[in-house]
C-alpha cells in the first residue's frame, strides 16, 4: 500500500490543531502558563504597541501646528485705532518663505503678515518644552519659567527691533506666542539712481533694478531687504553675543507678498492678555 505523503503545511496545520486541543483540555493553571497563552500575550503586546505608536504619531501630527486662534491677527492699540479711522479697511499683506525654522529645529515661525497702515509685522513663534529643558540643563539651580525667551528682529542694515506686543498660548508639548513688531518703512520701494543720470524712479511693487548699464538703480542705504528673527534667554540678553537661536528669515523683499483676508480678526477691542515687551540688555 502506498504511503500517504504530507507536506510541511499539512504538518503545521496538524500541529496547530493538536496544540489547540491540548489547550482546551488543560487545567486553568496549565492554560495560564502554556505556550499558547504566552504567544497570545506576546501578539497582544505587539499589536498594542503598534496601535500606540500610530496613535502617538497621529497625535503629534495633529497637535504640532498652531490653531487658527494662535495664528489670528493681534489687535494692538495701534491697529484698533487705524481700523476705526479707516472704517475697517486696512491693507494686510502676507508672505510665505521656504523655511521658517532655525537649523536646530528649536524655533519655528508661522503666518507672517504685515499691516501697511500701522507698519506692524506679525507672526507666531513656536518652541518645544524640551527647548526650555535644554536651557535649564545649562543653568542648574536657576529659576527658569516655562516661557523664558524674548524675541528681537534685525534688518539687513543692522537696525534692531526690540519692542513688540505679545499674546502667549500653550498646546500639548509646545509654547506659542503671537507677536507684533513695528517696522517703519519696511515696504519703501524707492531706488537711488547712479550719479551719472538724474532721473525719477517710478513707484514699484517689488524691489528690482529698473535700469541697466550706466543708469542701473542701486538700493538706498536704508532699504530693508531682509529681516532676521532671534530669540534670547530673558535673563541673558547681549546684542553683541550669540543669541539662543538666530538665522530665521522672517521677511525677504525678493519674495512676493499677497493680500490677506483678515475678515473679522481686526474688528473689536485690543486682544485679551496682550502684553508690551521691551527687550533690553542684561548685565
Amino acid at each position: 500500500m502506498k504511503k500517504q505523503q504530507y507536506d510541511s503545511d499539512s504538518w503545521d496545520e496538524y500541529g496547530d490543531y493538536v496544540e489547540r486541543e491540548n489547550f482546551k483540555n488543560a487545567t486553568l493553571v496549565r492554560k495560564i502558563f502554556s505556550w499558547h497563552s504566552f504567544k497570545f500575550v506576546i501578539k497582544l503586546i505587539v499589536h498594542l504597541a503598534i496601535i500606540g505608536l500610530i496613535g502617538l504619531l497621529l497625535f503629534r501630527l495633529f497637535t504640532n501646528e498652531p490653531t487658527s486662534a494662535m495664528n489670528a491677527m493681534l489687535r494692538t492699540p495701534e491697529n484698533v485705532k487705524a481700523y476705526s479711522e479707516n472704517n475697517g479697511n486696512l491693507t494686510v499683506l502676507q508672505q510665505k518663505l521656504s523655511y521658517y525654522n532655525d537649523s536646530s529645529g528649536r524655533f519655528t515661525l508661522y503666518e507672517v503678515r504685515y499691516i501697511v497702515e500701522t507698519e506692524e509685522l506679525q507672526f507666531t513663534v513656536r518652541y518645544n518644552n524640551s527647548t526650555t529643558e535644554a536651557l535649564r540643563k545649562t543653568r542648574p539651580g536657576e529659576d527658569i519659567s516655562d516661557t523664558p525667551f524674548v524675541f528681537v528682529l534685525e534688518d539687513n542694515n543692522g537696525n534692531l527691533y526690540t519692542s513688540y506686543n505679545s499674546v502667549k498660548f500653550k498646546r500639548t508639548l509646545y509654547q506659542y506666542e503671537r507677536v507684533s513688531f513695528h517696522i517703519p518703512n519696511m515696504l519703501v520701494s524707492e531706488l537711488k539712481l547712479n550719479e551719472l543720470i538724474n532721473y525719477p524712479t517710478p513707484e514699484i511693487d517689488n524691489y528690482v533694478y529698473i535700469y541697466k548699464g550706466p543708469m542701473v538703480g542701486v538700493p538706498g542705504d536704508d532699504l530693508i531687504t531682509k529681516i532676521y528673527f532671534s530669540a534670547y534667554y530673558e535673563k541673558d540678553v547681549n546684542f553683541d553675543s550669540a543669541p539662543f537661536t538666530s538665522g530665521i528669515v522672517v521677511y525677504s523683499n525678493t519674495t512676493e507678498m499677497s493680500r490677506y483676508d483678515y475678515k473679522n480678526e481686526l474688528n473689536g477691542s485690543v486682544s485679551d492678555n496682550i502684553k508690551q515687551i521691551n527687550v533690553t540688555e542684561t548685565k
